[in-house]
């Protein structure tokens, strides 16, 4: 099985466990999201195989504290020095101070949902803490990452957040859309606060942008905020 593909020139995607690694390339190399526990190596193999040394990943942003996308976070931290990017929001989660799996989940099944990932992370795949360096609050956010705007998505998780990348004409959405099996709206039962995410998937489809990667499923490479305002006149 393949480990990344390129997406366009300056954007792979690295295939984890359960959800999609995205690296960008540029002046600084940025990493979004790190994946479950164990994928952290595949990163690091990329990395090798594209010619690049552990110390040139610069950033990883995190789109949200589920355990297949920060599992590898503090591995890769160690391994590169890279400085991290999360919502203030989720930092006691990151850092160790409450468990990922009792994030807020929606509704009966939500909490069946939790009960899972509870038993998943206390004893088949057990999250490392991270430090966040750079813990975003929501406000102006210019000079954070050169040409990265951060986009606050909330209601997947309580702090998610999304990343618009100016110079490639790219949002990187994490769970606040989906791509499986097809580009679609968030699922109720996986989210903290389904109508809040349905706001935020408004909100980025008022973005700019030709192409949008999720975190799960194939990336939609042109038009794709006509895409995202589709799938919310869909719903109406």
């Amino acid at each position: 099985m393949k480990r990344y593909e390129k997406v366009i020139e300056g954007i792979h995607r690295i295939i984890g466990a359960r959800s999609n690694i995205y690296l960008i390339e540029g002046k600084d190399l940025i990493l979004i999201d790190t994946g479950m526990p164990g994928d952290g190596d595949k990163v690091l193999e990329v990395l090798k195989e594209l010619g690049y040394r552990n110390e040139d990943l610069k950033y990883i942003l995190i789109t949200h504290a589920h355990l297949d996308h920060v599992g590898s976070l503090s591995f890769l931290k160690e391994s590169t020095g890279a400085k991290i990017i999360a919502s203030v929001k989720e930092k006691d989660f990151i850092e160790g101070r409450k468990m990922l799996c009792g994030m807020k989940r929606e509704g009966f099944r939500g909490k069946i949902f939790k009960i899972i990932l509870f038993m998943l992370e206390k004893f088949a795949a057990q999250y490392e803490p991270a430090i966040i360096d750079i813990p975003f609050d929501g406000n102006e956010n210019k000079g954070i990452v050169k040409g990265i705007k951060i986009i606050n998505s909330p209601g997947h998780s309580v702090g998610s957040l999304s990343y618009l990348c100016l110079v490639k004409d790219a949002v990187f959405t994490g769970d606040a859309l989906t791509g499986v099996p097809v580009p679609g709206l968030p699922m109720r039962t996986g989210c903290s606060d389904h109508d809040q995410a349905l706001v935020s998937v408004k909100d980025i489809s008022e973005l700019h942008f030709n192409i949008a990667l999720f975190g799960h499923g194939l990336p939609v490479k042109e038009d794709a905020a006509a895409v995202v305002k589709s799938l919310l006149q869909k719903r109406c």
